[in-house]
């Protein structure tokens, strides 16, 4: 009798399921292909993130570098403009105190010139009867201050 199925080379039928070992060959492989396929995309995607987050952290860098950058000269500019301000009042300060100085002194050597002008003219143009007249008002101007004190 003649069997409805063809034989294969291998002896097995084609209407027949593969064999047990078969299947579990091929899940194997292709459980073992998933799992490499997996590995790579992971490692793929982990270098992706390393590399993004490598990207995102220089750029965060270069900002903070910028702004760091930006600030040093804002305060430069500012230390600068406050120098210039504080070297500004000192001058202003320094010449008004020169001024005062010189001013009191130049007084001062006047008040002197013209008291001992004064002491070396008075008695050329004024004559002696008038001289003798004031030196009595100045002692009796000494006198009446004296008894006002002692009363």
């Amino acid at each position: 009798m003649a069997s409805t199925s063809s034989q294969g080379a291998n002896g097995a039928t084609s209407n027949q399921p593969p064999a047990r070992g078969n299947v579990i060959t091929s899940l194997n492989r292709s459980l073992t292909d998933l799992r490499e396929t997996l590995e790579s995309l992971t490692e793929g995607t982990m270098q992706d993130l390393k590399k993004d987050a490598e990207e995102y952290f220089n750029q965060e860098l270069k900002g903070v570098a910028e702004k760091m950058r930006a600030s040093k000269e804002k305060q430069k500019a500012e230390e600068d403009e406050l120098n210039e301000l504080m070297r500004q009042v000192f001058e202003e300060e320094l010449v008004a105190s020169l001024a005062q100085i010189v001013q009191d002194g130049v007084l001062e050597e006047i008040d002197d010139l013209v008291t001992e002008q004064v002491r070396i003219q008075l008695p050329l143009q004024l004559p002696e009867a008038l001289q003798e007249e004031m030196r009595s008002h100045k002692e009796e101007l000494a006198r009446l201050e004296a008894e006002l004190h002692n009363s």
